[in-house]
């Protein structure tokens, strides 16, 4: 923040304060004390006493009519402490008419002129200059009135009070400059903690959100997160809970709850472990791009992602006591690739999304999907036909899809794990397939006796399927 915009905001900050904060007090309890003081002007001076009451309610309707004018924005903005400034001086300066009419130096009020000086140029939180000038318009017709008043052989004690009131001046100017330098400090320490915090912010999001490499390279300022860039082919999936509504319902609110946090947990989890990156959580799951960084192989990530999903889900149903539950729940996932544009939305930039049509599409596809079941559009099928290995693939055709006006072609794929036997096993060997970590850091489908292509029928007949 530059030292322009730091005045800015220290001055936005004491007009705020003079307007809201001061105007209360003023009503409320200065005000009743500074017209309390007539009690003390009767006490001291009762021939001045009434014509002094009547000073003094005058002062108190002209400060009135000033907080009057500073509702309205352009002088709160461009005169409020020239106000605050003639409020005080005009305070002084009718504590110095009672001061000459009771003898000068001699005076009671000397007391309170330097009281109020003070009180008023810290309550209104004038400047370094302006509580100068406060100064000098308070205390130069003093000095008048105590030179007028001392006789030829009293100006000791009168030079001992000049002196104070010069002492005074100095020690405000000081003073307020010494609470200058103080703001300043406070506004920049609190932009730099401001700072410190989105940083923090920004990198809880990185953990939260993105792949480790991903976040490694960015956090190393190798790779910059754009505020919005277009993308001509990004895989835009969701992930959802199926039958969410009715385990709420039908079972308690908690249950429904302790679900959806468990899954916002797992999913974010495991698509940053698959080198996916989270959007964000909407409704009942997740909105997530398979293919930032534009990778070759963002199909196996993709299957692998939705298969260890669905084991997990599988563990948190039984945690939470639903596997024999008449609901029939699971995931529901969807993908579309496509055009898209993706990047932070938002003042502070804290609204990470995607926006296009295809991502729309892959909304509309999730609603279709049933427990346990990933629809892609054709779009994606198409990469992902050589990688679904041993899942069931059926095709639909959607003529009713919200916001679109022609037929919408899909695929169903429901994955191995809930498809039959033959399925899950070797067709050379008739061994139990499973999930392995290449060298490449993916995951794909091995035998365990070695065969290089176990499910070679089940990819033909996707493959015609496809076709």
């Amino acid at each position: 923040m530059m030292n322009e915009e730091i005045n800015r905001y220290m001055k936005r900050h004491d007009r705020r304060h003079i307007f809201r904060c001061f105007r209360k007090e003023l009503r409320w309890f200065i005000a009743p004390l500074y017209v309390s003081f007539s009690i003390v002007d009767y006490i001291y001076s009762p021939e001045h006493a009434p014509m002094w009451l009547i000073g003094r309610l005058a002062f108190f309707g002209a400060v009135l009519i000033g907080f009057q004018l500073l509702k309205n924005p352009k002088i709160r903005r461009n005169h409020s402490f020239t106000i605050a400034a003639t409020t005080v001086i005009l305070a002084n300066n009718l504590i110095n008419w009672m001061i000459y009419q009771t003898g000068g130096a001699t005076s009671l009020y000397l007391t309170g002129l330097i009281l109020v000086t003070t009180t008023g140029i810290e309550l209104l939180r004038l400047s370094r200059r302006q509580g100068l000038y406060v100064n000098i318009a308070s205390y130069l017709p003093t000095l008048v009135i105590l030179g007028l008043s001392t006789t030829a052989n009293n100006w000791a004690p009168t030079l001992i009070q000049a002196s104070f009131l010069g002492w005074m001046t100095l020690l405000s100017w000081v003073f307020r400059g010494r609470l200058d330098v103080v703001a300043t400090t406070w506004a920049r320490a609190r932009n730099n903690l401001e700072q410190m915090m989105r940083k923090l912010q920004r990198t809880e999001f990185l953990k939260e959100h993105f792949p480790p490499q991903l976040r490694e390279r960015i956090e190393n300022g190798l790779e910059n997160i754009p505020a919005k860039q277009v993308l001509s082919m990004a895989a835009i999936g969701f992930a959802d809970i199926g039958a969410s509504t009715e385990i709420c319902n039908s079972l308690h609110l908690s249950k429904d709850w302790e679900l959806k946090e468990k899954f916002f947990e797992a999913a974010s989890n495991r698509a940053t472990q698959c080198n996916m990156v989270v959007l964000h959580h909407i409704g009942d799951g997740i909105l997530f791009m398979a293919n930032y960084s534009q990778e070759q192989d963002w199909a196996l990530n993709l299957v692998s992602f939705v298969e260890l999903l669905l084991n997990d889900f599988d563990k948190m149903k039984l945690e939470l006591g639903l596997q024999n539950s008449h609901i029939q729940t699971g995931i529901k996932c969807s993908v579309a690739l496509g055009p898209a544009m993706l990047g932070f939305i938002g003042k502070n930039q804290k609204y990470f999304t995607a926006m296009g049509p295809d991502v729309n599409l892959a909304s509309r596809l999730c609603d279709r999907a049933m427990p346990n079941e990933l629809v892609v559009s054709g779009r994606v099928w198409y990469v992902l036909k050589n990688h679904m290995l041993g899942w069931d693939v059926s095709e639909e055709v959607f003529n009713d899809l919200k916001g679109f006006d022609t037929a919408v072609p899909a695929i169903r794929i429901r994955p191995r794990t809930l498809a039959n036997e033959t399925k899950n096993t070797c067709l050379v060997c008739g061994s139990t397939l499973s999930i392995i970590m290449t060298d490449e850091g993916f995951f794909d489908v091995s035998c365990p006796n070695g065969h290089t292509n176990p499910t070679s029928n089940s990819t033909e007949d996707n493959s015609t399927l496809a076709a």
